[in-house]
């Protein structure tokens, strides 16, 4: 089945009036994202960019309106339904990132491997991000763009029909970015999940992707 995001006229708490009641926003429309596109979010710092992730993944209800992962209507009150769509369904990267910091690179990995194939995804991206000298070092001893490949690498392993990702690259130069990103799109596209990413550069805007304004 197609796991589409349908949301149903979201209000959220936080979010001044004026963008909820602007009809060039998302906020307060009958919307639905299809798995199959991956999806751009370009806005300034504050404007609600992370909030929306939040409201699509199920970590935030701080809004009125209503929110379906295919056919999983995301409810507060079911949170064993909670952890499975953010299990299963959506891996997100925020900008805390919240890896465990004690555990090693590799450590935080494994907590995310399903399978032997798994392991082998993360090996691989771990030499291809240019980790993998970071692979036995705790994760509170490595950069932040350091953690920023850790916490994508994660998100990139096990079972998942969508990926979130709140400014992934704000650490990063544009070479490895666009390295990263081409890994993204290729394992996304044969997951076939849908994507969305967040990113404060007006000026990048990503070939093929739809854009959300906020």
């Amino acid at each position: 089945m197609e796991f589409n995001i349908e949301l149903n006229n979201i209000k959220p708490f936080n979010i001044p009036i004026a963008s909820i009641d602007n009809p060039k926003t998302i906020w307060n429309t009958q919307t639905e994202l299809f798995q199959k596109n991956h999806y751009q979010i370009v806005a300034s710092s504050g404007s609600g960019k992370s909030t929306f992730l939040k409201i699509i993944n199920g970590t935030s209800f701080n809004y009125k309106g209503g929110v379906k992962v295919g056919n999983n209507l995301l409810n507060v009150n079911q949170p064993d339904e909670l952890l499975k769509v953010r299990r299963s369904l959506i891996h997100t990267v925020f900008q805390g990132l919240k890896l465990f910091d004690k555990l090693s690179v590799w450590e935080n990995l494994l907590l995310a491997c399903d399978n032997k194939k798994d392991e082998e995804l993360a090996r691989k991206l771990i030499q291809k991000f240019s980790i993998h000298d970071k692979i036995d070092v705790a994760i509170h001893k490595i950069s932040y763009g350091q953690k920023q490949r850790v916490a994508v690498i994660r998100a990139l392993l096990g079972s998942f029909e969508w990926i979130l990702l709140d400014e992934p690259f704000s650490h990063l130069d544009d070479k490895l970015s666009a390295l990263i990103l081409q890994d993204i799109l290729e394992i996304s596209k044969n997951k076939n999940a849908g994507l969305i990413i967040t990113s404060l550069n007006l000026n990048a805007r990503l070939s093929g992707f739809k854009s959300i304004t906020i």
